[in-house]
């Protein structure tokens, strides 16, 4: 198996990103002290929850016509309010390289003020073969920097289960 789906990287402190199977590895989501995880996947790749987990699930498909940026928001919101309670988060995809990889990027967008380019720089340092899907990155360019920076401090409280 190729080591990148079992991987789990570091894109900055407490920020991680990696496909379905690391995410679904318990002892590997324990011992990297994660507390929260976004799931960007389809209703047929849905993976294991885990106990005190708070989660945030986006159903979507890696498919360049779907429609990432409905869920860039609140994503990007869950993703920076965790962060700023000292959680650490986990955003995963099937493999870790365009679902999941596409909300990074969105959200380093909104956090760094970066253009598309630069916060998939950032996001493949750590991860080198994320890379959003033509259609996502077509939207992922479109986005408007002061709104996905605005979701980032606009004051709504994400609501967070547990499985």
């Amino acid at each position: 198996m190729t080591s990148f789906l079992l991987a789990m990287n570091e894109i900055e402190p407490g920020l991680f990103l990696s496909g379905i199977i690391a995410a679904n590895n318990r002892d590997l989501v324990m011992s990297k002290g994660i507390n929260s995880i976004v799931s960007v996947i389809s209703d047929a790749t849905i993976g294991n929850k885990h106990p005190d987990i708070n989660y945030y699930t986006i159903r979507i498909d890696d498919l360049p016509m779907e429609n990432i940026t409905v869920h860039i928001p609140g994503a990007i919101k869950f993703i920076h309010q965790e962060m700023t309670r000292g959680k650490r988060v986990l955003v995963h995809c099937a493999a870790g390289i365009s679902r999941s990889s596409s909300i990074m990027v969105a959200y380093f967008m909104a956090k760094y003020n970066e253009s598309f380019d630069e916060a998939l720089a950032r996001v493949r340092r750590g991860r080198p073969v994320a890379w959003p899907n033509q259609g996502f990155e077509t939207q992922l360019r479109r986005l408007d920097i002061n709104f996905l920076r605005s979701c980032l401090t606009n004051g709504l409280e994400i609501s967070v289960r547990s499985s």
